[in-house]
């Protein structure tokens, strides 16, 4: 596909020299963390700071070669970064909260598929996994609009009929900024969003995720969140209804790991 640019950023890469693939996919910079080597190829992420209208903005540069993924619509598989591509434009189509891409393209080499995502840093954000380090440092006030921002948030994404299918703390990003009326939420990491099949069962496996990896909070954290999701998404039911399929889905994953362990 012909290489995807933002209007917005289009003159500061041209002026940095790097509206092409090949310039940002050369560019030298230190990696922001280890690669990812999961899938057989490798994936890696850096910092790129660029001058925009006279101001300098942080940006994350993906790049990976042979990081793919594959389903049946895509046997022979495609770059992890193609696929979060398309659903952070479907994310910003349907309203949902999601990054902004500065950049994207794929190319295919004799050594295989390599593709590039550049996408706005986060800055003015933390992810909750961080906000949860100091949760009960937060004013009873902030911690419930942060509960009811994710509720409503979350419900939003299932209301569009999307799965996260990996909403973990450390995808979520919030803005506590004193001068928003309310917290503000991006959510990260979409490359395994999906079109929903069995709307019931996804949206309990996406808040189990959640709420697994939130052991920080109390009965009460968890039930105000499950109360500002079901009033953002009547057609869901009660927050009792959830409460009891988020403990049956909890005791069956303990279950597993007990059999697991015991093989």
């Amino acid at each position: 596909m012909k290489d995807y640019i933002a209007a917005e950023y289009q003159a500061a890469l041209k002026d940095r020299g790097l509206d092409n693939f090949e310039s940002l996919w050369s560019l030298e910079l230190p990696t922001v963390d280890q690669p990812n080597t999961e899938r057989g190829g490798w994936s890696s992420v850096c910092r790129l700071e660029l001058d925009v209208n006279g101001e300098s903005l942080g940006f994350y540069l993906k790049r990976q070669s042979n990081h793919c993924s594959y389903s049946w619509l895509r046997p022979f598989g495609e770059p992890t970064f193609a696929r979060e591509f398309r659903s952070i434009r479907h994310y910003h189509k349907v309203g949902l909260p999601a990054p902004e891409v500065a950049y994207f393209a794929e190319r295919k080499i004799s050594a295989g598929k390599q593709s590039i995502l550049m996408t706005r840093a986060l800055d003015d954000f933390c992810p909750l996994s961080e906000l949860l380090l100091s949760w009960s440092g937060l004013t009873e006030t902030a911690r419930e609009q942060v509960l009811d921002s994710i509720g409503a948030t979350v419900a939003k994404m299932h209301g569009k009929r999307i799965t996260h299918h990996c909403l973990y703390p450390k995808h979520i990003f919030i803005n506590l900024s004193e001068t928003l009326p309310k917290p503000e939420l991006t959510l990260i990491d979409l490359e395994k969003a999906r079109f929903q099949l069995l709307p019931k069962r996804e949206r309990v496996a996406d808040l189990e995720a959640l709420f697994r990896r939130a052991d920080l909070w109390t009965e009460s954290d968890r039930d105000r969140l499950l109360s500002a999701y079901v009033v953002n998404l009547p057609a869901a039911g009660k927050v009792s209804d959830y409460q009891r399929l988020l403990q049956k889905r909890n005791r069956k994953k303990l279950k597993g790991k007990k059999v697991s362990c015991a093989a």
